[in-house]
């Protein structure tokens, strides 16, 4: 069964109509029965808004639409708490960076200072 179908057998297991669907996805009625007809996709941000909309979190929805496995989302969060390390990481150093950029202003402004004072 194709994604299209499937969003419109969650909607009517919700007993909720096209036209409430697309309001809150805030398209026309037009548009969201050419998604459930398949005629037109339906992108992440729409889906994601549908899954609000249906009580569900957006890898629930993947999961009962049949558009991701349980591997696959595992495979996923194991590559988001990695890019949450790498994240981290560069933000730890980007604070150590802008503190030593810190500490050299702060040195530049002491010999200026200084240099100034030997000026006068």
């Amino acid at each position: 069964m194709e994604i299209g179908h499937k969003l419109k057998k969650l909607r009517e297991a919700n007993n909720l109509s096209q036209k409430h669907v697309a309001y809150f996805l805030e398209i026309s009625q037009k548009t969201w029965s050419n998604i459930e007809s398949n005629k037109s996709k339906i992108g992440l941000a729409r889906l994601s808004k549908f899954s609000q909309l249906m009580n569900y979190d957006i890898l629930e929805l993947f999961m009962e639409l049949e558009i991701v496995t349980i591997e696959a989302i595992r495979d996923i969060q194991k590559n988001a708490d990695d890019d949450k390390e790498l994240v981290d990481k560069m933000n730890r150093q980007f604070t150590e960076r802008l503190k030593e950029k810190d500490e050299m202003i702060a040195l530049l402004k002491e010999k200026i200072e200084r240099l100034n004072g030997n000026l006068k």
